[in-house]
């Protein structure tokens, strides 16, 4: 592929997963307000999807870590939708099809799952260019997006800074994700 189909693959991942990741899970939990299992759910999914916000930040200030934290991110969406919450599974099952958010939410979490697989897949290539450093055109076309982004909602903004801030969000989400599984952990020796 050349450097211009790079940054156009690029580009239409990145709009779409706006749409299906970022617009329609924020409308489909204020929707949700009332219907406490789809609500549950969407707030298990906006913990994990954060990781999709650190890793924009990190593509903005070209910083290769981003595509280790993509990878995870596409791993960890999928797992939380499927498994839920820790506390949010047990308390609310995935919720059945009786109120059209409760349909909407299937729809969308078959879709999502499906999606952030395939998405996991399709970006284990470009775990090398963390690994390596290489900055290629396959690995120089996914930090177009981010940084169309940073130009129009942080103009002027020092993109260096960003990106520090970023790893900043990732070690703080990283210490919750360590809590979590600690948590998940005594849960389930409790049960034993």
């Amino acid at each position: 592929m050349t450097s211009l189909d790079w940054h156009r693959v690029a580009y239409v991942e990145f709009a779409f997963a706006t749409v299906t990741l970022i617009i329609f899970p924020l409308a489909l939990l204020v929707a949700s307000v009332r219907v406490p299992a789809v609500r549950m759910r969407m707030l298990a999914y906006w913990r994990a999807a954060a990781l999709l916000g650190i890793t924009v930040y990190l593509w903005i200030a070209e910083m290769t870590m981003g595509f280790m934290t993509s990878v995870a991110a596409r791993v960890i969406v999928p797992l939380v939708l499927w498994r839920g919450d820790i506390g949010a599974t047990w308390k609310h099952p995935l919720p059945e099809p009786t109120s059209w958010q409760a349909r909407v939410y299937r729809v969308w979490w078959y879709f999502v799952v499906v999606y952030s697989v395939a998405g996991a897949v399709s970006m284990i290539p470009m775990v090398g260019c963390a690994i390596t450093g290489d900055a290629p055109a396959s690995c120089q076309a996914w930090y177009g997006p981010p940084q169309a982004y940073a130009s129009l909602f942080h103009e002027g903004a020092d993109w260096w800074m960003l990106g520090r801030w970023a790893w900043v969000a990732l070690s703080a989400y990283s210490l919750y994700l360590m809590a979590t599984m600690y948590r998940l952990r005594q849960r389930t020796s409790e049960r034993a």
